[in-house]
């Protein structure tokens, strides 16, 4: 239970100071942007969806999951989502970074 409490202390302290050096970008929506934007455009959809991923995956792990290194990196769900994205362009980054989180979880 404590080891539970400072995982979630250090991820937010660590989020805070995340959000202390990343400037400010134009789009703030939850999950709004769609396939196209990210296949056009992914410069500004990439922050999104890693703290999108990273906040699914540290929840998982609070939770009991396996440990933190066996998620993927930011450079393979930004691998897998060009891949969804290409698959099914009407799609979302919120429905592919959930699939690609229920993903992860049937493979663990």
């Amino acid at each position: 239970m404590k080891q539970a409490f400072k995982i979630k202390q250090l991820f937010s302290l660590w989020l805070f100071s995340c959000s202390l050096m990343m400037p400010v970008l134009g789009q703030t929506a939850y999950g709004k942007a769609d396939c196209g934007t990210w296949l056009t455009n992914k410069k500004e959809e990439r922050v999104w969806l890693a703290g999108y991923m990273s906040g699914l995956f540290m929840m998982d792990y609070i939770k009991g999951g396996v440990s933190l290194t066996n998620y993927p990196t930011t450079y393979q769900i930004f691998l897998w989502m060009d891949n969804h994205c290409k698959s099914n362009p009407l799609s979302t980054l919120l429905e592919g970074g959930a699939a690609l989180y229920l993903e992860v979880l049937r493979k663990q």
